[in-house]
């Protein structure tokens, strides 16, 4: 078995004899060593200047989504599945917020800190950019009224 082994990978018995031109085309491939040298040469430099090119646009500083809007909501207005795509809010605290507003609208982002079980100084720091309460005061029913 030792022996069928080694004579299986060593390919010099039962293989053709591979001589002349056509052997060494099929060793080399269609590429003389000069032409392979010179495309390695070709495709380093082409390598690096792309990637100098990549890193001369951007400083590692800048986000990379600066240009990317941000998500500004009504406090009062927004529905609950829009309220989950703020940064950091779960199920548990637009339950709390809708709870809140359907009380009371918000007043202010203040007045949803305070009102709000677990929304603390982290939270409303992330939240503030994202926040806006618009005034209700003329969609109330009972101030129309008075009104006209």
């Amino acid at each position: 078995m030792h022996g069928l082994s080694e004579q299986a990978f060593s390919g010099s018995e039962g293989a053709p004899s591979a001589s002349g031109p056509d052997a060494a085309m099929r060793a080399e491939g269609p590429w003389s060593a000069t032409g392979r040298g010179v495309l390695a040469i070709v495709l380093v430099v082409a390598g690096a200047f792309l990637m100098g090119v990549g890193r001369g646009e951007r400083s590692d500083r800048e986000p990379l989504a600066r240009d990317a809007p941000v998500l500004v909501l009504d406090l009062n207005d927004a529905p609950e599945e829009v309220l989950s795509a703020l940064p950091g809010v779960g199920p548990s605290l637009v339950r709390r917020i809708v709870a809140e507003r359907r009380t009371r609208p918000f007043a202010s982002v203040a007045d949803f800190r305070r009102r709000t079980p677990g929304v603390g100084p982290a939270t409303l720091a992330r939240l503030a950019p994202h926040l806006r309460v618009r005034s209700h005061a003329f969609n109330e029913p009972n101030r129309l009224a008075r009104a006209d």
